[in-house]
């Protein structure tokens, strides 16, 4: 192969490169504009449920904490506090799920396209279900709690 000819094909493998490496410039720049859009979209989920008997209502946030509470006007009439109380907590845990479920649903397209990723290594997985400020993990769950000091 003559000079004019590996210049000619080392042009064209350069050519080639500069392709692929726009493609995925692209492809990075067009997924880090639709994260922002998918985390202001996770930030905003809330979800609701209500007792069967109608005595209590409640609203979490993303992350499953209480943003509302409605008691009927006639809650105390109708049942004792620890009736009221185990089912505003049953309440919540419901409505918590519904948040969480949510939330994952709208994190799922970025679950997909980082596992699209190639060349990068494992990558982590987003978390589905954070801790809520003021609470912490277990030591079993591999998690570490920085708020008290005990990493």
């Amino acid at each position: 192969m003559g000079h004019p000819d590996r210049l000619a094909d080392l042009r064209a493998r350069n050519a080639g490169m500069r392709e692929q490496v726009d493609s995925a410039l692209t492809k990075v720049q067009r997924q880090t504009d639709q994260l922002a859009d998918i985390e202001q979209a996770a930030a905003a989920v809330t979800a609701a449920a209500s007792s069967a008997d109608g005595l209590v209502s409640v609203q979490v946030n993303a992350v499953g904490i209480a943003t509302h509470i409605t008691l009927s006007p006639t809650a105390f009439d109708r049942s004792t506090p620890d009736k009221l109380q185990r089912s505003v907590l049953q309440v919540l845990q419901t409505a918590a799920q519904r948040a969480s479920d949510a939330r994952a649903k709208v994190l799922e397209p970025l679950q997909i396209d980082l596992a699209e990723l190639s060349g990068f290594g494992e990558l982590p997985r987003l978390q589905q279900n954070p801790v809520p400020h003021g609470t912490s993990r277990t030591p079993d769950d591999g998690h570490f709690n920085f708020e008290d000091g005990a990493w």
